[in-house]
């Protein structure tokens, strides 16, 4: 049975972007996740047709919840970001169990190489670059990866050190992707600046950058 405060809370839902924390009888958050509408996605897991369809992890978890909490943001890309944060740091029971005991995904800043590059990394080492993450699944960690690279103009290529001739065979730049370091299209001190612009964004999902 539902309680009250909960009940109440699903019907105050905004139909904004923004990520929900759902708790157990003991306050203790079970379970993080984002959503484009706080309103539809955190009713539809309270609805009786889902919860009859449902497979038993979820019906686990729709069992448990007691309480949840919102945190609404801007839009869709710093609702992913916040929600790597907040399983980061809350490391939720049922956001484990749905993964099926997989390492999540981060983004690894590679600064060791002359053009910098993000690059997507299953296990985060002390191996000198900064890492952002870890991200609840592949997918999440392609959209913020992808979103910060074209929204900043980060090169995508999978090459260490691009060159003129790797220019060539790339499509990034023609359609106002990339910022083409490679051809000294921008300066390497201007290319630095983006990518820590990029970085500051996937660090903080700082409003002000987007």
């Amino acid at each position: 049975m539902m309680n009250d405060v909960l009940r109440q809370k699903l019907r105050d839902l905004p139909n904004k972007p923004g990520c929900y924390l759902m708790r157990n009888r003991a306050g203790k958050i079970i379970y993080v996740g984002k959503a484009v509408s706080l309103r539809k996605r955190v009713q539809s897991y309270f609805r009786r047709s889902t919860f009859q369809k449902a497979p038993p992890k979820l019906r686990s978890l729709i069992n448990s919840v007691e309480d949840l909490d919102i945190i609404v943001v801007r839009n869709e890309a710093e609702a992913l970001l916040t929600e790597g944060q907040l399983i980061k740091d809350y490391k939720p029971r049922f956001n484990v169990v749905f993964r099926d005991d997989k390492r999540y995904l981060a983004v690894r800043a590679e600064r060791h190489l002359a053009l910098l590059r993000f690059a997507e990394c299953r296990i985060i080492r002390d191996d000198g670059n900064e890492h952002f993450g870890p991200y609840p699944s592949s997918g999440v960690v392609r959209t913020v990866k992808d979103f910060a690279e074209r929204h900043f103009g980060i090169r995508q290529c999978t090459v260490a050190d691009p060159d003129a001739d790797t220019h060539k065979h790339c499509h990034n730049d023609r359609i106002a992707h990339c910022s083409a370091p490679c051809i000294g299209a921008i300066s390497p001190e201007d290319y630095r600046a983006r990518f820590e612009q990029a970085c500051a964004f996937l660090r903080n999902g700082d409003p002000a950058i987007v």
